[in-house]
């Protein structure tokens, strides 16, 4: 008796408004630039953390191969576009960054997520897990030197106050 509400509200009035200005071509438009950054931002971050362009050229067209049944003009594009850009973070500058720069980027981008598709928002934060889970167990088999406690403390609260955001 309730009336239904959609979880990615933020992309069907996006669609909507871009429809609106510029028909189907402009939301298609919007779709492959989309898609373009986030094809980009993945190749430069795996060329960045791998050091050679022809692997990061390779994990590219692998993720092209890959994703290739969702390139549709429909909310996955975002996941991808927001996957790519929070890479880096999951590859490690969340410790160089420090806790609240990291959240400072993160927490936006995540309540952003939540209302333009909250399903793959829901499994970037089970991605996400792999930061909190990897510092206790390098904590735990003690494979870093240093005062690890700290840095697995930081990365369940970086984790948790995504969670936070992402439900609210």
């Amino acid at each position: 008796e309730r009336s239904w509400v959609t979880f990615q509200w933020l992309y069907e009035v996006s669609a909507f408004a871009l429809d609106q200005l510029g028909g189907l071509f402009l939301l298609r438009v919007a779709n492959a630039a989309v898609l373009l950054a986030a094809f980009a931002l993945y190749f430069s971050s795996m060329r960045r953390l791998l050091g050679t362009r022809w692997l990061a050229w390779l994990l590219l067209c692998a993720l092209l191969v890959l994703y290739g049944d969702r390139i549709r003009v429909r909310p996955h594009v975002v996941n991808l576009l927001l996957t790519a850009s929070l890479l880096p973070l999951l590859l490690g500058d969340w410790r160089e960054r420090g806790l609240k720069s990291t959240l400072g980027v993160l927490l936006p981008l995540i309540a952003l997520w939540a209302n333009f598709h909250a399903g793959g928002c829901l499994m970037f934060l089970v991605l996400l897990l792999v930061i909190p889970g990897g510092e206790s167990l390098c904590f735990l088999l003690g494979w870093r030197k240093g005062d690890r406690s700290r840095s697995v403390r930081s990365s369940w609260a970086l984790w948790a106050a995504a969670l936070v955001t992402a439900c609210c």
